[in-house]
C-alpha cells in the first residue's frame, strides 16, 4: 500500500465526510403531521373496578408510525370509564363509554363496556302467598352493585320452617300449613331470602277466564291460577308458565273483586280503584303506557272510581258510581263506545251515550250494559249486539225486542239476559248451541232459550252458557267436549241440563273450557279441562266432569280425591278462534 502524506490523508477524510453528509441529508424523514390514529383494542369489556391499558398508534399520510406524536386521552363519560395520560382506563360503574386518543386534531377511539361486578343474589318474586298444598317455583339471579340482573343462578334452597313451607330443588316451594316461613337461596357466599306466607282462603267472587285461567277474591285478597305462558296475567310478580293451585296476586290483598281477561287480569278495591296486569296488547291494561307485559298490578290511569269492573278479550270497562261506562283497550270494532272504529286507547274513555247503566259486561269484541229501566244496550261487533241489524256500531244502541231484563251477561261471541218473568234470551253466535237453539246459526235479535227453567241470573262463556235458578241450581248448555258444562259427561248441545253433584250455587262463571261456581257450602268449585291447572285443584291434565273444590279453602274438602278423567284422544279443549294468542 502506498504511503500517503498527512496532507493527503486530511484531504481524503474531508472528502469522505462530505460524501457521507450528503447521503444522510438525502434520506427522507417522516412528516410530523398526524393523519390517522388507531386504538387497540378498538372495543373492550371490563368489570367495574378493573383496569386496562389501551395502545394508540399515530401515523402520517404515508402510513408511517409517528413514535413521538403527543397523544391526549379523554373519555365520553367519566362516570363510566376514566382514563389517564398513558391510556390506562378504569371501569367506574356499569355502562358504555367511548375512549378517544387525539393528536394534531386527529382522533382514534375505542368503545369500552363496563359490566357490573356480582354483588348479591336476588330471589323473584320478593314475597308470595300460597295455599296449603299449593306450589310455586322461585328463581334466583345474580345482581350487580347497581341492581342490574347479571344472570340466572342455581343456588341451594332451604326453608326456615319446613312445617309451613317445604323447599325443593330448583326453587320449588310448597305450602304445608298456615303460617309464614323464609325461603333461603345460597350460592357460595351469595344469599337472599324472601317471606312466603301460607293461608287458607275463602272466596266471595270469581272469574273463569277465556285464557285457560281463573281468578277469585275474598277476605284474604285476590288469587289466580291456571295458564300464563309468561304473559304475567296471574300477577304473582314473576313470569311463569302455569300454576295448578291458587297463588296470591302481588299486592292483591287490597282487591275485593278480580276479573280474568284474555291473557290479562284486572282487580277492583273496595273503594273502587282499578288496577290491571298481564299482556298489555291493545292498551287493555289501561295505565296509559302501552307496556307489553307486566307481572304486577298497576293502577288504571285517570284516578277514576268504579263500582264494578269487567274484562273482555281486547278491552276492559269500569262502571262509575253514576252509571257512566268507561272502557279502555282495543277498539277496532267500536267496543269502547266512542265514535270511531280504529285504534285503541291505553287510558279509559267514556262511552258516548246519555244512557246510564247498572250492569256492564265486556266480551270478545263487544260490550253491553243494562240500564236502570231494564233495557239492554250493546256496542261493538255487530253479530253480538242483538239490535236485529247485525252491523258493527261504535256507540251504544238498544237491544231489539223491548225486553226488560233483570240480569245480563256477555260471552265470547254471544250475549244473554234474563227477563222479569225468569225467561232467558240469547243472541249472537251459536256455534255449539250456546244460544239454547239447534243449528249453527247467528241470531241478531234475542231468541228465547225454550227448554230452560226459570233463571234468576245467567252467565255466558266461550262457547257455553249457564243459568242459575232462584234456589241456586245450575243448568248449562253449549260446548261440552271437556266437561265444561259440569253435567258428568262430555255431551253438549242446546238443551240446558243441570250441573251434577247436587250443589247449590250463589255465583257462576264460565271460561274457555271450564266452569266454576261459588257454592252455598262456602267453597269454590271448578269443572271441565284441567289443562294448565285452570281448575285450581293441583292437577294440570285430564278433565273433571263434575264440580270439584279448589285447593286451599277454609271449608273442609274431601280427604280422598279421585284422579281426573283421562283426556280423550280428541283435543280436550275447543280450538280458539283466531289462534291461542290474543
Amino acid at each position: 500500500m502506498p504511503h500517503l502524506q498527512p496532507s493527503a490523508v486530511a484531504a481524503l477524510a474531508a472528502l469522505l465526510t462530505g460524501a457521507a453528509g450528503g447521503c444522510l441529508e438525502n434520506i427522507p424523514r417522516p412528516a410530523a403531521t398526524t393523519a390517522s390514529i388507531t386504538v387497540e383494542p378498538d372495543s373492550a369489556a371490563i368489570m367495574e373496578g378493573d383496569t386496562l391499558t389501551l395502545k394508540a398508534t399515530a401515523r402520517n399520510a404515508s402510513h408511517l408510525v409517528l413514535p413521538d406524536a403527543h397523544l391526549g386521552w379523554a373519555s365520553s363519560d367519566l362516570s363510566v370509564v376514566s382514563v389517564d395520560p398513558s391510556g390506562l382506563i378504569h371501569g367506574v360503574r356499569p355502562g358504555i363509554a367511548t375512549v378517544v386518543a387525539t393528536a394534531d386534531g386527529v382522533s382514534g377511539r375505542a368503545v369500552v363496556t363496563v359490566s357490573a361486578r356480582v354483588a348479591g343474589l336476588r330471589i323473584t318474586p320478593a314475597e308470595l302467598t300460597l295455599v296449603p298444598g299449593g306450589s310455586f317455583t322461585f328463581v334466583a339471579d345474580a345482581v350487580g352493585s347497581d341492581g342490574s340482573v347479571l344472570g340466572r343462578r342455581a343456588p341451594a334452597w332451604s326453608s326456615s320452617d319446613t312445617a309451613v313451607v317445604r323447599a325443593g330443588a330448583g326453587g320449588l316451594a310448597t305450602g304445608v300449613r298456615e303460617g309464614t316461613a323464609w325461603l333461603l337461596a345460597r350460592d357460595g357466599a351469595l344469599t337472599d331470602s324472601v317471606p312466603v306466607r301460607v293461608t287458607t282462603v275463602r272466596f266471595t267472587s270469581l272469574s273463569a277466564g277465556p285464557y285457560q285461567n281463573t281468578c277469585a277474591a275474598g277476605p284474604q285478597g285476590a288469587f289466580c291460577w291456571g295458564y300464563e305462558g309468561n304473559a304475567g296475567n296471574l300477577g304473582t310478580g314473576a313470569f311463569v308458565n302455569e300454576l295448578a293451585a291458587p297463588v296470591a296476586v302481588s299486592g292483591g290483598s287490597r282487591f275485593a273483586v278480580v276479573g280474568a281477561g284474555d291473557a290479562y287480569s284486572c282487580g277492583l278495591t273496595a273503594d273502587g280503584a282499578a288496577s290491571c296486569w298481564g299482556n298489555g296488547a291493545f292498551g287493555r291494561l289501561g295505565d296509559g303506557t302501552g307496556e307489553p307485559t307486566r307481572a304486577t298490578p298497576r293502577p288504571v290511569a285517570g284516578s277514576l272510581t268504579f263500582r264494578s269492573l269487567t274484562t273482555g278479550r281486547r278491552h276492559a270497562c269500569g262502571l262509575s258510581p253514576t252509571g257512566q261506562a268507561w272502557c279502555w283497550g282495543g277498539n277496532a270494532t267500536g267496543a269502547l263506545g266512542i265514535p270511531t272504529t280504529t285504534g285503541q286507547s291505553s287510558s279509559p274513555v267514556a262511552a258516548i251515550t246519555e244512557q246510564r247503566f247498572t250492569v256492564l259486561a265486556a266480551g270478545n269484541l263487544h260490550t253491553c250494559g243494562l240500564a236502570a229501566d231494564g233495557t239492554a244496550w250493546c256496542w261493538g261487533r255487530g253479530i253480538q249486539l242483538g239490535d236485529s241489524v247485525g252491523l258493527t256500531r261504535a256507540t251504544p244502541a238498544p237491544v231489539a225486542g223491548g225486553h226488560v231484563f233483570i240480569a245480563l251477561s256477555v260471552g265470547y261471541n254471544h250475549s244473554c239476559g234474563v227477563d222479569a218473568d225468569s225467561l232467558t234470551w240469547c243472541w249472537g253466535s251459536n256455534l255449539a248451541g250456546e244460544l239454547g237453539r239447534a243449528g249453527d246459526t247467528v241470531e241478531t235479535a234475542p231468541a228465547q232459550v225454550l227448554a230452560a227453567p226459570g233463571f234468576a241470573r245467567v252467565t255466558a262463556g266461550y262457547f257455553a252458557t249457564c243459568g242459575l235458578t232462584a234456589d241456586g241450581t245450575a243448568w248449562c248448555w253449549g260446548w261440552n267436549n271437556a266437561g265444561q258444562l259440569g253435567t258428568g259427561d262430555t255431551v253438549g248441545g242446546p238443551t240446558p241440563r243441570p250441573v251434577a253433584g247436587g250443589l247449590r250455587f250463589t255465583a257462576l262463571s264460565i271460561g274457555y273450557a271450564h266452569g266454576c261456581g261459588l257454592a252455598t257450602d262456602g267453597l269454590l268449585y271448578c269443572w271441565g279441562a284441567a289443562l294448565h291447572g285452570m281448575l285450581g285443584d293441583g292437577t294440570v291434565t285430564g278433565e273433571r266432569l263434575t264440580p270439584w273444590p279448589v285447593l286451599g279453602q277454609a271449608a273442609p274438602v274431601p280427604s280422598s280425591r279421585p284422579a281426573p278423567v283421562a283426556a280423550p284422544r280428541r283435543s280436550a279443549v275447543p280450538p280458539r278462534a283466531g289462534g291461542r294468542r290474543p
